[in-house]
C-alpha cells in the first residue's frame, strides 16, 4: 500500500511539473556576477598527470581542459587529489574548451586547467540549467585568451529571478525537470519499440555457446586490413573527426581533428598496439598505432561478436610486446561454425541480438524506475 501511495504521489508530482507554465520568456531576468553566485571557486589539483594519477577503468573521472565527453578524458584511481562533485566545472583554457562549463555530479580528479564552483543552490537540475547558460563564454575565451580566476569571478550571467530579485532556483529546477521528463518519455517509447522489433525477429533457438562447434580462422581471411598514419599531437588540427590511438578509454578516441590528409574509415573494427579492439559504426581515422578491419558484408552484431573474440587475446600484448602488422597477419580467432565448417554468421547475429534484447530490457526498467522516483 505504501508503495502504491508513493507511486501515485510521484505521478501527481510529474503531472504538476508538466502542467506548469515554464516558459523562459514568462519571467524577469537579471545579471549576476559569478563571484556572487558561488560560495567558493577552486581550481583542479592535478599538475602532472603521469606522476600523480594511475589509469583505472573502474576509477573516478579524470577531467581535462576539453569540451568533449563533458570534460572526461579518462578514468583514474582515486587519491589525495580527489575533489567533490555536485558542482559546476569551468574549463579555463586548452583543446578548444576554454569558456566551456558543465555540471559534475560525481567526485573527480582534475587538471589545474579547470576550476569548480560550489554553492548550496546547486543540484542536478539547477546545475544543468546554469551550466548551459555559462557555455556562452566559449565565444569569449580561447587558448590565447584563457579564463583566469579573476576573469572568471568577474564574469556575469543572466538568470531568471523571483519577486525578491533573487535567482529563481525553483523555476530553473522545474524547467529542467520538464525537459528531462520529455526526454525520458521519448526514450521509453524508443526502447520499447526496439525491444518489440527484436523480440519479433529473434529465432526461437537456445543461444548456448557451449553447444556449438568452434574453429580457428585467420583475421586477414575475413577482413581487409589497413594501417593508420602517424600524426603527432602538435600536428593535429582541431575538428570533428574522431582520431583513434592506443588506449581503452572512449573506445580509443584520443581527440577530434580536421587533418584532411588522414584516411577515413566507417563501419569497421579497430585493433591498437596493445591488442584492444573496438567496433566503430561512425566515420573515423587513426594514427600508426591503429589497424582497421573492413568487411562491409558483415552486420554490426557480427562485428561486435568478433570484437569480443579478438579482445580475448589482448593479454598477449603490452608496451614491450606490441601488436603490429606481422601479428595481424598471423592472428587467429575462434569462431562458431556451421555444419559445413564455415563461420556461423547466423548464430553470431542472433546471439548478439539476444544480448541486446536483455540489455535493452534492463535499461528500459531503469528509465521507468528513474522516472517514477523523480
Amino acid at each position: 500500500m505504501e508503495k502504491a501511495i508513493f507511486s501515485d504521489l510521484t505521478k501527481k508530482k510529474r503531472r504538476n511539473i508538466m502542467s506548469k507554465d515554464l516558459k523562459l520568456s514568462s519571467l524577469e531576468w537579471k545579471e549576476f556576477k559569478l563571484n556572487d553566485l558561488f560560495e567558493r571557486i577552486e581550481k583542479g589539483k592535478c599538475q602532472n598527470t603521469n606522476k600523480e594519477t594511475k589509469e583505472s577503468i573502474n576509477g573516478v573521472s579524470f577531467l581535462s581542459a576539453t569540451l568533449n565527453n563533458n570534460g572526461v578524458s579518462g578514468f583514474v584511481e582515486p587519491n589525495y587529489l580527489l575533489q567533490k562533485g555536485n558542482c559546476i566545472m569551468f574549463v579555463n583554457q586548452g583543446d578548444g574548451g576554454a569558456g566551456y562549463s558543465v555540471y559534475k555530479k560525481e567526485d573527480f580528479i582534475s587538471t589545474t586547467s579547470n576550476s569548480f564552483g560550489y554553492a548550496k543552490w546547486i543540484n542536478r537540475y539547477t546545475g544543468l540549467f546554469v551550466a548551459s547558460i555559462l557555455c556562452r563564454f566559449k565565444e569569449k575565451y580561447s587558448f590565447g585568451y584563457g579564463r583566469t580566476e579573476n576573469r572568471l569571478r568577474k564574469d556575469k550571467v543572466f538568470l531568471p529571478i523571483n519577486s525578491k530579485g533573487q535567482p529563481n532556483w525553483e523555476f530553473m529546477e522545474n524547467y529542467m525537470r520538464k525537459i528531462e521528463e520529455k526526454q525520458k518519455q521519448k526514450a521509453i517509447k524508443y526502447y520499447s519499440d526496439k525491444i518489440k522489433n527484436l523480440q519479433n525477429s529473434l529465432m526461437k533457438n537456445k543461444f548456448d555457446l557451449n553447444n556449438i562447434e568452434w574453429k580457428e580462422f585467420k583475421i586477414v581471411d575475413i577482413f581487409k586490413n589497413y594501417h593508420g598514419k602517424r600524426l603527432v599531437e602538435r600536428e593535429r588540427k582541431q575538428g570533428k573527426i574522431p582520431l583513434l590511438t592506443a588506449g581503452e578509454a572512449s573506445n580509443g578516441i584520443a581527440s577530434f581533428i580536421d587533418n584532411q590528409e588522414m584516411k577515413l574509415f566507417k563501419d569497421f573494427i579497430s585493433i591498437d598496439m596493445f591488442g584492444n579492439s573496438f567496433y566503430h559504426y561512425y566515420e573515423a581515422t587513426g594514427d600508426d598505432n591503429i589497424y582497421f578491419l573492413i568487411n562491409n558484408k558483415l552486420s554490426y552484431n557480427i562485428k561486435l561478436f568478433i570484437v569480443a573474440c579478438i579482445n580475448m587475446q589482448k593479454v598477449k600484448y603490452s608496451y614491450a610486446k606490441q601488436f603490429r602488422q606481422n601479428n595481424l597477419n598471423r592472428a587467429k580467432i575462434m569462431l562458431p561454425v556451421n555444419s559445413k565448417g564455415q563461420p556461423n554468421w547466423e548464430f553470431m547475429e542472433n546471439f548478439m541480438r539476444k544480448i541486446e534484447y536483455k540489455k535493452l530490457n534492463i535499461y528500459l526498467d531503469y528509465i521507468k524506475n528513474k522516472t517514477a522516483t523523480n
